[in-house]
């Protein structure tokens, strides 16, 4: 990504995406969401961390220093004056030109978007920004920012091979969901060759997603359990978490395969305060429901057990085991 150059990523499709709209802003920086001000933290406070009397008092310091982004964001000022308070909202000055953020996470074409590009100009804490979007398809498109820039870049990642693009990219929700959509949208090519690709190549793959999903489903209907677990806190000052513990009774894990027998055990299970180590703990049984081969089980427990069917237990001090 070449950075500042204001929608650089989509000029490298060469029109084959089509353009994002420009929306106008006028107004207070700190009330522009997408001002990059908000990705660099809050710039208007410069003691270092250690430095401050107080955690929750910004303003006063115990030595005056400019800060790295301080100078940054203040060439001129921090040359003149050191700062010994926070400085007004007002007293700030910026101009970028930038494009996209984004970043890969799990692979180098996993692209996660991240901000938009624009163009924004602050004199006196006042702001004048372009920025780009993509506007919803529908109501519940509210992903189309994500999918539109994430296809973007898989597809000049992949020098214009849609196949490949829309492959990594995949879909949202069940097949069997009225929400269910590609995430690469074929609006979003300005071809209409390209578009109609797309669109057969899309309608191809649904009959296989759907056999999939469905063996998936029933692979997880056939795994899932309801395990009773503690939620453990130490009391003090603060509440410090403790962690998950997955209860027992007698030994047993309490782990079912129907909510029904797990939610009547709930249901007999309250809150507790006890004191265990010489700390106090507060307990509380909530249910997890997941996989009975998850990590969360497996981790707090020998192995998997065949889950016990006493549904009417009283609450003991040692019903939760590290």
């Amino acid at each position: 990504m070449k950075p500042y150059k204001f929608l650089y990523e989509w000029k490298q499709t060469h029109g084959a995406f089509i353009r994002p709209k420009l929306k106008w802003y006028f107004g207070p920086w700190w009330k522009e969401g997408n001002l990059p001000v908000w990705r660099r933290g809050n710039t208007i406070h410069f003691g270092k961390y250690s430095e401050r009397k107080d955690n929750y008092d910004f303003a006063k310091l115990e030595t005056s220093e400019w800060t790295e982004e301080g100078k940054k964001n203040h060439p001129i000022l921090s040359k003149i004056v050191k700062p010994s308070y926070e400085l007004p909202r007002w007293l700030s000055f910026y101009f970028f030109n930038s494009d996209i953020v984004y970043k890969t996470k799990w692979s180098e074409d996993d692209f996660r978007y991240e901000f938009p590009a624009h163009i924004t100009l602050v004199i006196f804490g006042f702001a004048i920004s372009i920025t780009a979007y993509i506007p919803k398809s529908e109501e519940n498109d509210w992903t189309c920012q994500d999918d539109y820039w994430e296809s973007l870049l898989t597809y000049n990642y992949f020098k214009g091979d849609i196949k490949k693009t829309n492959k990594v990219m995949g879909y949202w929700n069940s097949p069997k969901d009225g929400n269910f959509r590609f995430r690469f949208q074929p609006r979003f090519l300005t071809s209409t060759v390209d578009r109609d690709d797309l669109i057969a190549l899309q309608a191809e793959q649904l009959p296989k997603i759907k056999e999939e999903y469905e063996k998936e489903e029933a692979e997880r209907k056939a795994n899932k359990v309801y395990a009773i677990y503690a939620d453990v806190s130490i009391i003090g000052d603060r509440n410090v978490h403790d962690g998950w513990y997955v209860c027992t009774y007698e030994k047993q894990p309490l782990i079912y395969k129907e909510e029904n027998d797990a939610m009547n055990v709930l249901k007999n299970l309250h809150s507790v305060e006890i004191t265990k180590d010489g700390l106090k703990k507060h307990i509380d049984y909530k249910c997890w429901i997941g996989d009975k081969n998850s990590s969360f089980l497996n981790n707090k427990m020998t192995l998997y057990k065949k889950a016990i069917k006493n549904t009417d237990i009283n609450i003991l001090e040692n019903i939760y085991e590290y």
